[in-house]
């Protein structure tokens, strides 16, 4: 190929791409040509601050760029504060003047937006542009983005700044019990509290890990940046209600941007009185936490961050430690609660609710189990009263050490040969009843991406988990049980840690697993868990009719 002809091929494409972008420019023109002009109101600003202009965009949509004349192009700019309004005077294009009736707030966009970033985030405003609600954003100069919001904030009508829309950066800190102090913007309540501070490596699934009980006492950092993106919605809840004392993140969402959100994540923590924290590096937090292990930690905000930091401190180090702590009456139900079979019943199933959730009821009921929920103050003669065919123990929050009162009614079940399904919590207090101990782990596990390894089929599953303690039992071979319940096997283990995940025992209808075969968020690898649990208790009864109940 000569030069010429390379030349000339070159020059084409470019032709073509310069082209394509005119012609895309030109058709978000068109896209947005009946919408009203911004033209420029005369008006002599007040304050005057000296911006790179980035982009328009959609709000809640920054992929979505908006052509709003004259604020098509990127370039240096003005950005104006009137007593009517704020004008924007982007160099070469012209002055675009948005009136104060428009605009319902500001804040600090953390994320990239056309190419554009900032260490310390971009200044956004929000504005109402005929019918659809855009975000103009800026790179600040010469000025702290605290005074630009604030000026920018002046010009907001009063009754838009009460609405859940607006964006107003409230000051607040987490305060961990080494004396490590993060600074970043209040998220959902305000005020204090103090919990362990555990973090927490699913993608999706915040709603659900929110109204999880086993979170009960925990201050939960979520790994991934952006939560809050698709609201909050009853469909998707675990429980009655959220159950971490704090929740801590990257970048809070501005507002849900899904068809199934029914209410945003801002507002449910506010209403539920949830006091959080975003805008810290959850990063290097989350690193701190698995190189120092999980640690009490407080969130502070309103007046509770004006208080002195010393004192804030010692707050932090007078809460509770989560070793040796019960919380299965703070999370269990008061009363029995029944959810019939689906299709046809295969009997009564006792469950104790120590924190159970809402999908591994469903699951259970799937199965034919008339289920039976117990709250955690039940005794065995609560139980029997039911002829139950099985027992089962549920996820929940605190030390499986300080649960002797389950340990025993789990002895009384494996006494009578009733078949036994565990579940994370359910799992530990198996091992206890086994007779094996429990410790506490450095950093636990907590996400949806935990693999784990069964021993027997070789399979390996990722797994939904959560929990800071585990079983010390051996993990090769067939071991006798301490309490004298015959053979027992460590069934699953963790592939990132070799920490003991599931437990069989060889001469009693009983096994159990440290993770969540329910796993509402995903994944779905373990509910054959189910089926296996199902298949004992039929086989079970179908023996115990063949040849009489035994445990009569």
């Amino acid at each position: 190929m000569s030069r010429e002809l390379a030349l000339v091929i070159v020059l084409a494409l470019l032709a073509w791409a310069l082209f394509a972008v005119w012609r895309g420019w030109r058709a978000r023109r068109n896209k947005y040509a009946h919408l009203p002009l911004l033209s420029d109101s005369g008006a002599v600003a007040r304050s005057l601050f000296d911006v790179l202009y980035v982009a328009t965009t959609e709000a809640g949509n920054p992929m979505e760029r908006v052509a709003v004349s004259p604020l098509a192009f990127r370039g240096k700019a003005q950005l104006g504060v009137e007593d009517d309004g704020v004008t924007v005077d982007v160099r070469g294009e012209g002055r675009a003047h948005i009136p104060s009736s428009v605009i319902e707030g500001a804040g600090v966009a953390t994320w990239t937006i056309d190419k554009a970033v900032d260490p310390d985030g971009l200044v956004f405003l929000r504005w109402q542009w005929g019918e659809l609600m855009v975000e103009s954003f800026f790179r600040v100069v010469d000025h702290p983005r605290d005074e630009v919001i604030a000026e920018l904030m002046s010009v907001v009508r009063e009754d838009m700044r009460k609405g859940s829309l607006v964006i107003d950066r409230r000051p607040a800190a987490l305060v961990l019990e080494d004396g490590t102090r993060y600074e970043g913007h209040a998220w959902g309540a305000e005020g204090e509290t103090v919990g362990e501070l555990v973090f927490n490596t699913g993608m999706t699934g915040y709603q659900e890990t929110l109204t999880d009980p086993s979170y009960a006492g925990q201050i939960v950092v979520m790994t991934a940046p952006h939560i809050g993106n698709t609201g909050m919605n009853a469909e998707d809840e675990e429980s009655r209600k959220i159950w971490v004392e704090g929740f801590v993140s990257r970048d809070a969402a501005r507002r849900p941007s899904n068809y199934r959100s029914e209410a945003s994540l801002d507002d449910v923590m506010k209403k539920q009185g949830i006091v959080g924290i975003t805008g810290i590096d959850t990063r290097a937090l989350t690193l701190k936490l698995r190189e120092a292990g999980v640690m009490r930690a407080g969130i502070f905000s309103a007046e509770r961050l004006g208080s002195d930091p010393t004192d804030q401190l010692k707050r932090v180090v007078a809460g509770p430690q989560m070793a040796g702590r019960n919380l299965s009456a703070e999370v269990s139900v008061e009363s029995v609660r029944v959810v019939p079979a689906v299709g046809e019943s295969i009997g009564s199933l006792a469950v104790i609710d120590l924190g159970i959730k809402e999908s591994t009821v469903h699951h259970l009921a799937a199965r034919g189990f008339d289920v039976h929920i117990f709250p955690e103050s039940c005794s065995w003669e609560h139980i029997e009263v039911i002829e139950p065919v099985a027992v089962f123990y549920s996820n929940g929050p605190g030390d499986p050490a300080a649960s002797d009162r389950h340990v025993a009614i789990l002895r009384e079940t494996l006494d009578r040969e009733l078949p036994f399904f565990g579940i994370c919590f359910g799992n530990q207090l198996l091992g206890r009843a086994l007779g094996f101990d429990t410790y506490k782990l450095k950093y636990g596990h907590r996400g949806i991406n935990q693999p784990v390894k069964d021993r027997e089929t070789g399979r390996v599953e990722i797994t939904a988990q959560n929990h800071g303690f585990a079983v010390d039992a051996p993990r090769e071979g067939v071991v006798e049980s301490p309490h004298g319940y015959g053979r027992v096997e460590v069934s699953h283990i963790s592939l990132n840690d070799n920490v003991v995940e599931g437990l069989r025992a060889l001469d009693r209808p009983a096994f159990s697993v440290q993770y969540h075969p329910e796993a509402a968020a995903g994944p779905h690898d373990s509910t054959y868990l189910f089926d296996r649990f199902r298949d004992m208790v039929v086989t079970r009864r179908g023996n115990t009719r063949a040849g009489g109940d035994s445990n009569a």
